[in-house]
């Protein structure tokens, strides 16, 4: 069974950016099968899937999904129209020690799905060792509200522990 380390958020305003016009209802998450870590702030939403149990050596999937709360959305654009990667979108592994990850940190091009409606990032890990593995994650995501004429970058920080079976 997992244990729960917690989970925290944490709301940084970081900077302003440029934003659309458009204030969209946030888009439905496919759903979850597995377990859902979940942090909000007034702006916007952050949910977390994954399995509860994983097995040593067997690549587990994370989704990470981030959506504004009306009138806010997610800020899709480029910080500079001439460089492809150039919205400050990220997610960064901080914590997974216990687990194998082919990259500690996504940048905005390697989302599965960046929208106004949704931030979406897919993570592989690959556990290395049983026993309880913590792990943390830090999602940075620019929201936008077109009614205020201003965007601004949150982010959010998440923690649990997973059960990894087998390895013996």
């Amino acid at each position: 069974m997992r244990t729960a380390m917690g989970l925290g958020f944490a709301i940084v305003a970081v900077q302003v950016l440029a934003c659309g016009s458009k204030g969209q209802a946030p888009a439905a998450a496919p759903a979850c099968t597995g377990v859902v870590e979940r942090a909000e702030g007034d702006e916007w939403v952050v949910e977390a899937c994954h399995q509860a149990t994983v097995q040593v050596g067997q690549e587990t999937k994370i989704t990470f999904t981030a959506t504004g709360k009306p009138p806010w959305h997610i800020n899709a654009e480029r910080v500079d129209p001439a460089v492809p990667d150039s919205n400050p979108s990220k997610l960064k592994v901080v914590a997974a020690a216990g687990f194998a990850v082919a990259t500690s940190e996504l940048r905005a091009g390697a989302a599965v799905q960046l929208d106004e409606r949704v931030l979406r990032f897919e993570l592989a890990l690959v556990p290395q060792a049983a026993g309880d593995q913590p792990v943390e994650f830090e999602l940075k995501v620019p929201v936008c509200n077109a009614q205020a004429g201003t965007c601004v970058r949150r982010t959010a920080t998440l923690r649990w522990t997973f059960d990894v079976a087998g390895g013996g």
